[in-house]
């Protein structure tokens, strides 16, 4: 690294905007939150390829990407294990997909609208998306 000003990040560097650096692994993305800074409105952040940034949430369009815990990029192929989870609105890939239904099948009643209750969403193995 040159320790210079530069107007973006290079490749494979991920721009933190916040503390105006270049990190060069996107696990300091995340690590920025752990250690200094004290109003982190999430936890998580993921170093984005695709745009040469950390980022709370990975971008929709035009690379449709999710946070992965594993490789601490967004990324549109999660790892192994892992379901790209676009129904809750967090864009991250998830060991378990999220549901709304009972182990027996039937609707959790903690829902006020029965008409406006949340689907399921299942794991796909081939996909791996929710």
């Amino acid at each position: 690294m040159t320790r210079r000003c530069v107007f973006n990040c290079p490749d494979n560097f991920y721009a933190d905007y916040r503390d105006g650096v270049c990190f060069h692994h996107p696990i300091n993305c995340t690590k920025a939150c752990d250690y200094h800074w004290t109003n982190c409105s999430r936890k998580f952040r993921w170093g984005d390829p695709y745009n040469n940034s950390c980022t709370y949430l990975c971008p929709s369009t035009p690379w449709d990407s999710y946070g992965d815990n594993v490789t601490q990029k967004c990324t549109t192929s999660c790892t192994v294990d892992s379901y790209a989870d676009k129904y809750s609105g967090t864009r991250i890939c998830v060991a378990q997909c999220f549901g709304y239904y009972t182990n027996q099948g039937v609707v959790k009643t903690s829902f006020t609208d029965i008409n406006n209750v949340p689907y399921d969403s299942y794991g796909d193995n081939f996909t791996k998306r929710c």
